[in-house]
């Protein structure tokens, strides 16, 4: 398998064996994919570098730097919907981008990044009191993994955690160490919209 290559099945293929044979033969044909290649744009629709990327490569969900303004999505299948991830840290601006497989390759992908969105809430134990210096650590729709998003609570429990990527669910645990559950349970901003939690109960 070259660098980078997938490591689950995404090739399925149903076999039904005659019942009176002992042994048979089936013909199964992989189709490699194409690349697609694209170019980030800001807000403004100015190219831009700086970006980071996840899941360019399907299932490699921790964010890489991309070089320049372009980016290449390997082994693109058509028909296939996915999705990918663009951040660009020194504007807080993002893009989620679902392809639904009918692009064209010959054609650049343009992508544009939107302003990034924000949360905000006060953390809270059972009894209402506030919970401070407490850290909080957003995941990528309950993808467990290197976490880019964190903030702590302050004295009073509250907290902001900025630079979300506009339309991405996002789920909150506390502290760095794979969650045993959510205090914060699929949440995701528009463009440049603050979302406020009000009350986040921590057991």
């Amino acid at each position: 398998e070259p660098p980078g290559a997938r490591n689950y099945v995404d090739l399925l293929a149903l076999i039904a064996p005659p019942e009176d044979a002992e042994e048979f033969t089936v013909t199964l044909t992989a189709i490699p994919g194409t690349t697609l290649h694209g170019v980030v744009m800001d807000s403004n629709g100015k190219r831009v570098s700086g970006v980071e990327a996840a899941n360019l490569i399907e299932g490699q969900m921790s964010f890489q730097p991309i070089q320049g303004n372009e980016f290449s999505i390997p082994d693109f299948a058509a028909d296939r919907p996915r999705k990918f991830l663009l951040y660009r840290p020194e504007s807080r601006e993002g893009a989620l981008v679902r392809l639904t497989g009918r692009e064209d390759p010959e054609e650049p992908l343009e992508v544009k990044l939107e302003p990034c969105g924000s949360i905000r809430g006060k953390l809270v134990d059972a009894d209402g009191k506030p919970v401070a210096g407490a850290l909080l650590v957003l995941h990528l729709n309950r993808y467990i993994g290197e976490p880019k998003w964190s903030t702590r609570s302050n004295d009073s429990g509250e907290f902001i955690v900025t630079g979300l990527i506009p339309d991405q669910i996002y789920n909150g645990a506390i502290g760095s160490q794979t969650p045993r559950g959510y205090v914060v349970d699929e949440v995701s901003t528009k463009p440049g919209e603050e979302v406020d939690l009000g009350a986040v109960l921590v057991e």
